[in-house]
């Protein structure tokens, strides 16, 4: 199967992550962000399946095959280590590390929909603003077990669609309707044994093309 070509820029994913070509410990330094979580083909007739690029993470490649999802490989990059794996006709479900970073990167397909999905967790979180790829950046704030939302920048086409302020936790929502595809991304913020604690979740779906 051939490459698919990468987006310019999709959001900033499905995916959730940063340069973390190498592995981390605990003297290293936190990793910043992903610049796109995810990267496929340009998806102006939906989405496909094929090699795509997740973040610097490495290359998922699969296959919607009659009897549905199949994975062709999963390709970490430079001190990514596969830690799980699940496949099923219906989802692939892929567990990485780097360090203190963990990512999760899903397919899903169900009635024609093919969805992908990147989660990750940073504990601790890079410091500056968290930038969520090509969508913009957020301003984290953690002021003693309290989480503030400061500033966020948003890219064209993108709006927040939830913002909450709790005892201990934040929540941030994006949203981009675009050629028929859906993207969002969910920033959760907490403090955890005195410290900041940040999971992003980024989700890109759309009708599958042939």
């Amino acid at each position: 199967m051939s490459r698919l070509r990468p987006l310019a820029t999709v959001a900033g994913t499905v995916l959730v992550a940063a340069t973390v070509l190498g592995a981390c410990t605990a003297s290293d330094p936190a990793p910043d962000p992903p610049s796109d979580p995810v990267t496929g083909p340009e998806l102006v007739e939906g989405m496909r399946d094929g090699v795509w690029p997740v973040a610097d993470v490495g290359d998922i490649e699969f296959r919607l095959a009659p009897r549905g999802l199949e994975l062709v490989a999963m390709r970490p990059a430079p001190g990514w280590q596969v830690v799980d794996e699940e496949v099923g006709p219906d989802e692939i479900e892929i567990d990485l590390r780097s360090g203190d970073v963990r990512t999760t990167v899903e397919v899903g397909y169900q009635s024609g929909i093919l969805e992908i999905e990147v989660d990750q967790l940073f504990d601790p979180p890079p410091a500056g603003p968290l930038r969520l790829g090509g969508a913009g950046s957020v301003d984290l704030v953690q002021d003693g077990e309290a989480v503030l939302v400061g500033d966020v920048e948003l890219a064209d086409g993108w709006r927040e669609t939830q913002r909450s302020e709790n005892a201990g936790d934040a929540e941030l929502g994006l949203r981009r309707n675009r050629s028929g595809l859906v993207e969002t991304w969910e920033v959760d913020a907490r403090v955890d044994d005195g410290g900041l604690e940040v999971a992003t979740d980024y989700e890109i779906q759309g009708l599958a093309s042939p």
